[in-house]
């Protein structure tokens, strides 16, 4: 994921976890699945760290960006509400990722694709060698 532009500074690194409280936080985590998800307080809570961990990697590594070896594939859920634009918005993984970048579409997919769409991702990274 990239830090979002839904806020502007001073509030770059704030995330959206930051404004959801735990009691309203299954349906967002649900959307995200595409199915009814219940989370627990601890969860909810290793979810607020791990995002916030995540992003400021992301501000970190920007200044020496990210060089993978070969080519990056972003693979996105067509059903996925958190990168609907994907196609105009992922040139801006070029602040982040030197390299070639590719996209791919997972027909059917959310924003956690990985877990739904395992054969399909594997089998693409597979055939392109990345």
């Amino acid at each position: 994921a990239l830090p979002s532009d839904f806020l502007g500074a001073p509030y770059k690194k704030r995330l959206a976890w930051d404004m959801i409280p735990y009691r309203a936080s299954a349906l967002p985590v649900s959307l995200l699945h595409g199915k009814k998800i219940s989370i627990t307080k601890d969860m909810y809570m290793r979810l607020k760290k791990e995002a916030r961990q995540y992003i400021e990697l992301l501000h970190e590594e920007k200044k020496d960006r990210i060089r993978p070896q070969g080519g990056t594939v972003l693979f996105f859920g067509d059903r996925d509400v958190l990168t609907s634009g994907y196609r105009k918005k992922y040139v801006r993984w070029k602040k982040y990722i030197a390299g070639e970048v590719s996209i791919r579409n997972l027909r059917g997919a959310y924003h956690f694709c990985l877990s739904s769409h395992t054969a399909q991702i594997v089998k693409t990274l597979l055939e392109t060698g990345e």
